[in-house]
């Protein structure tokens, strides 16, 4: 998040004059979301606070499948992290991590190349390094799944709760076939941020494109 308030302090931003609209996706979803009730709420440096007008979200990675948690915990517990399908690295790797998150076959071919091209420099644990973040789940042991989706959950809540007393208008954009956030994020976010709170769903979409 501190990335994010840099930028926007670079490039004026935040420097109160001008009305500011946050989107985000999938991981970035969420990013907005916190980022947006840090600076609603007053706690992010006056220096730096962006006057937050609306906020729209993409697939945003609130909270991700019960699936997810289950496929990269038992990969990292194996010692086999490097098999998770998110941890692609190779271009078929690429290409069936593609297909999950729902874009088209002959597009799938295409960006295969250019993903497995950004990852080539990248440590064989890259995919835990990031789970570790977008997921919660720190160790292992009974209940931690059960542990960290309460704490997004928490989280959740929290930030809309900010986002409804100042009554700022929020959107949230997720595919029905959606397979990597949680199907309950739409509901939840609106639940949390109430009236203000718009949901569109996109028939036959995936996590990014339709298949």
């Amino acid at each position: 998040m501190s990335d994010v308030e840099a930028f926007c302090a670079a490039v004026g931003a935040s420097d109160g004059t001008v009305p500011v609209d946050l989107v985000g996706y999938s991981m970035g979803g969420a990013t907005a979301f916190a980022l947006a009730a840090r600076h609603v709420n007053g706690s992010a440096p006056a220096a730096s606070r962006l006057p937050v007008r609306r906020v729209a979200l993409l697939a945003p990675a609130l909270l991700v499948t019960q699936e997810l948690y289950a496929m990269t915990l038992s990969v990292q517990r194996h010692g086999g992290v490097e098999r998770c399908v998110y941890n692609y690295r190779t271009e078929a790797e690429a290409e069936e991590m593609l297909r999950l998150v729902g874009y088209a076959e002959p597009l799938c071919e295409k960006l295969a190349p250019v993903l497995a091209w950004g990852r080539r420099d990248q440590p064989p644990d890259f995919w835990w390094k990031m789970w570790r973040g977008l997921g919660g789940v720190q160790a292992f042991g009974e209940g931690e799944v059960d542990a960290a989706v309460d704490a997004k959950r928490a989280a959740l809540a929290s930030s809309g709760s900010v986002l409804a007393e100042a009554a700022t208008p929020v959107l949230v954009v997720q595919g029905s076939a959606e397979l990597v956030v949680d199907a309950s994020v739409p509901r939840e976010v609106r639940r949390a941020v109430g009236s203000a709170c718009d949901v569109a769903t996109l028939e036959g979409f995936g996590h990014r494109g339709h298949p």
